[in-house]
C-alpha cells in the first residue's frame, strides 16, 4: 500500500468514526451496483432518458486527451462503486470537461467546517476536479465559529471572501430572507442551465427539504447527514433524533455576479 492509499484509508476510517453517512453509502452503492449488474442487460436500454441520450451523443474525439485520461483514472478508481456503468460515468465526465473549457485555469475559493468529510473533499475531490476540468479549487477548512463569521461578514459587506460555502442547513432561514446567496434551483434553470449536468436529479438528494426555503427555492445541496443520540448513562437507553442534513454547499451571490 503506497502512502496515498494509506492516507486515503485513514481519512475514510476517520469519516466513519465521525458519524458521516458516506462509508455506509459506499457499502450500499456496492450492493446496488452488484444487483444492477445482474439486470443491466435487460434494463439499460429501457431506462434511457433524454438526458442520458444527450450525454451519449457527445463526441469524445473533441475532448482534451489528458482531461479524458484523468477522468478515466478517477472513474475506475475513486469513483467506484457506482450505480452507473463506466460508459455512463465517462459521458458525464466528458460533459464536465466541455462545460469547464471557458473557465479552465481559473481558481475558485471554497470554505467548509473542519470535519473528516470535508478533509476528504479537500485532499481528494478538489484534486479530481482540477485534473478533470482544469479549474483549481482552494478549499479552506475552518472551525465552525470562524466559518459562520466569514459568511456573516461577506453577507453584511458584499465583499467576496469565498465563492462558495459548505455550511449547516439551519442557515436556510437566513439565506431565504436576504439577497446574499444564489438559489441553486434558480441558477441551474437560468444562467447556469448550459453548464449544468443534464442528469442532475435534485429529488435524488436525501434531505433536500431541509435546504429548501419557504419560497420553494433550493439554496443548498445536502452534502452530509448525521443523527445525534442522547444516552441516559446508567440505564443504557437512548433517544435518537431523526437524521437531518448538516453541511451543505451553497454559492454566494457576490461571487456569481
Amino acid at each position: 500500500m503506497n502512502g496515498l492509499d494509506r492516507q486515503r484509508r485513514q481519512l475514510l476510517s476517520a469519516a466513519a468514526l465521525g458519524l458521516t453517512a458516506w462509508p455506509w453509502l459506499r457499502a450500499f452503492a456496492s450492493a446496488e451496483a452488484a444487483l444492477a449488474s445482474s439486470t443491466s442487460s435487460a434494463t439499460s436500454t429501457a431506462e434511457q432518458t433524454p438526458a442520458r441520450t444527450r450525454l451519449a451523443q457527445l463526441d469524445l474525439g473533441e475532448i482534451e486527451p489528458q482531461r479524458l485520461a484523468a477522468a478515466r483514472r478517477w472513474v475506475r478508481g475513486e469513483f467506484q462503486p457506482s450505480t452507473l456503468s463506466e460508459q455512463e460515468q465517462m459521458a458525464e465526465m466528458a460533459f464536465f470537461i466541455q462545460a469547464a473549457k471557458p473557465f479552465s485555469g481559473q481558481r475558485i475559493h471554497v470554505a467548509s467546517e473542519t470535519i473528516p468529510t470535508h478533509v476528504y473533499e479537500q485532499r481528494f475531490l478538489a484534486r479530481a476536479f482540477f485534473e478533470i476540468t482544469g479549474i483549481r479549487v482552494q478549499h479552506d477548512l475552518l472551525h465552525e465559529g470562524e466559518l459562520v463569521e466569514r459568511l456573516r461578514q461577506q453577507t453584511r459587506t458584499g465583499r467576496n471572501i469565498y465563492d462558495a460555502y459548505v455550511n449547516d442547513s439551519d442557515f436556510i432561514g437566513t439565506h431565504s430572507r436576504n439577497d446574499a446567496v444564489v438559489p441553486i434551483s434558480d441558477w441551474i434553470s437560468g444562467e447556469g442551465a448550459e453548464i449544468t449536468l443534464p442528469t442532475l436529479d435534485l429529488p435524488d438528494f436525501i434531505g433536500l427539504a431541509f435546504t429548501t426555503g419557504p419560497n420553494g427555492k433550493v439554496y443548498q445541496l445536502p452534502d452530509q447527514q448525521f443523527a445525534t443520540s442522547i444516552g441516559s448513562g446508567s440505564t443504557g437507553s437512548s433517544a435518537t433524533t431523526s437524521s437531518a442534513p448538516s453541511n451543505n454547499a451553497m454559492a454566494t451571490r457576490s461571487a456569481c455576479r
